[in-house]
């Protein structure tokens, strides 16, 4: 009785905060029909001999084991694999010196100096709006630490990595998209590309690279702003390390592939109290209990289960689903890329840019994959067909096998201060001069 009405609630109400995300037999079949497949097997479980009946559930007691054993270990593995000796390595050679502190040791101890610290949260994960493309806003955001010290910036209204002001100044220059290497990641005193070209050049930057975006987001974040700002071009980053897993990840994301269609468009920029409540009540709810929690744990297991949310995650088991392919959001669950639907998601990008008065350029950053030079033909052709400009970096990055511009060499971790100031100085000699001249 308990796993229908478990199944009846769960397809209510899935079907209401998805937003039409999926459809109802989507839902059915990825939400309730589990739950009851769980209510049979319990109910023919009441009609066997008790013998049977002691056995059957003795034999799902131990799947259910395995299972949440599958699950703590594939979330275990995430963090004794993270790279703290290759950090630690690095800093020596950067002539840095190693915070070896768990980033919520650090947000904790910028908090207690009063500083408005919090990890790099996002809220808008679930909703059945898209309200906020960027990190909490507003705050100081403790990020990651792949050179030896920790990446803290300060967060724009909207939380993106932007000085405030850029919002109130001028218009024009250039608008930016991207995942973790346009955000900066882990770059020492927030010297990212972005930051460095900033001082560089007298016309506005406005950067919206956010971790783990993917073409989705970045298509979102050229509908939402361009109009706002009015940019001469669009730069879109494009990772090939994982910006395609992405994409196949968040196909089935309503609020993401109504950005398709043309015209579509929430008004983000407008929306910047409603942003900075949406990440408050987040912060309360889920991030500030863990803070405010004297443990400080730094064995492996405290670390995994004192992360914000990790616990609910764990339940829900999202690691083993990500590994099935049956995550909502999941990074890697897609498979191979869907070509039209990047296609698809770039046409709709310059379109946006030329509505805006703006150009698109796809500039391409190399994975470490075997195919990665057959993808950056094919993204070529794509851009080509979209009427986006084309600029493939992985000549540039890859010298001395990829060992000079990343963070832990050998093309790993984010870009390392030489990578920065190598694309800055790419950007700032090679592409923009490039633009005017066709302009």
């Amino acid at each position: 009785v308990l796993g229908v009405a478990a199944a009846v609630f769960v397809f209510r109400r899935q079907s209401a905060s998805l937003g039409g995300d999926f459809s109802a037999m989507d839902v059915f079949l990825r939400y309730s029909l589990p739950a009851l497949a769980v209510s049979a097997v319990l109910l023919a479980c009441a009609l066997l001999r008790r013998i049977s009946n002691v056995l059957t559930l003795i034999y799902l007691a131990a799947v259910g084991i395995a299972v949440y054993g599958a699950e703590f270990a594939l979330n275990y593995q995430l963090y004794v694999d993270a790279p703290s000796t290759a950090t630690e390595e690095a800093a020596k050679r950067y002539g840095v010196p190693h915070d070896d502190r768990p980033l919520l040791a650090v947000v904790r101890d910028l908090r207690a100096q009063g500083i408005d610290a919090v990890p790099p949260f996002k809220s808008d994960r679930g909703g059945t709006e898209l309200l906020s493309l960027g990190v909490a806003p507003n705050r100081t955001i403790v990020h990651c630490n792949e050179q030896g010290q920790y990446h803290v910036f300060a967060s724009d209204r909207y939380g993106f990595n932007n000085p405030d002001a850029v919002w109130d100044g001028p218009r024009g220059g250039l608008l930016i998209v991207g995942d973790s290497f346009a955000f900066g990641a882990c770059a020492l005193d927030n010297r990212t590309f972005v930051e460095i070209l900033r001082e560089r050049i007298g016309s506005p930057i406005f950067n919206l690279g956010v971790d783990a975006n993917g073409p989705f987001l970045n298509l979102a974040g050229v509908v939402e702003f361009a109009p706002a700002v009015q940019p001469r071009h669009v730069i879109w980053f494009h990772y090939d390390g994982n910006d395609f897993s992405n994409m196949m990840g968040r196909r089935y994301q309503k609020s993401l592939t109504d950005y398709l269609s043309p015209g579509y468009r929430r008004n983000l920029p407008d929306a910047a109290a409603q942003m900075a409540k949406l990440a408050q009540e987040h912060f309360d709810s889920v991030v500030k209990p863990t803070l405010d929690d004297s443990g400080q744990s730094t064995s492996v297991i405290g670390r995994m289960l004192t992360h914000p949310g990790n616990l609910r995650r764990l339940v829900k088991l999202e690691q083993l689903r990500v590994r099935l392919g049956l995550a909502r959001y999941a990074e890697d669950s897609g498979g191979a890329p869907d070509w039209d639907l990047f296609a698809r998601i770039l046409r709709r990008a310059q379109e946006a840019a030329a509505a805006a008065g703006a150009d698109l350029q796809v500039v391409f950053l190399p994975g470490h994959g075997e195919e990665t030079r057959a993808n950056a033909v094919r993204v070529a052709e794509i851009a080509a067909a979209a009427g986006a400009g084309f600029h493939d970096l992985t000549e540039l990055l890859s010298k001395n096998g990829y060992d000079d511009y990343y963070a832990y060499g050998h093309g790993t971790g984010h870009f390392n201060q030489a990578g920065n100031e190598a694309i800055a100085h790419w950007l700032q000699a090679v592409l923009l001069p490039q633009l005017a001249a066709h302009q």
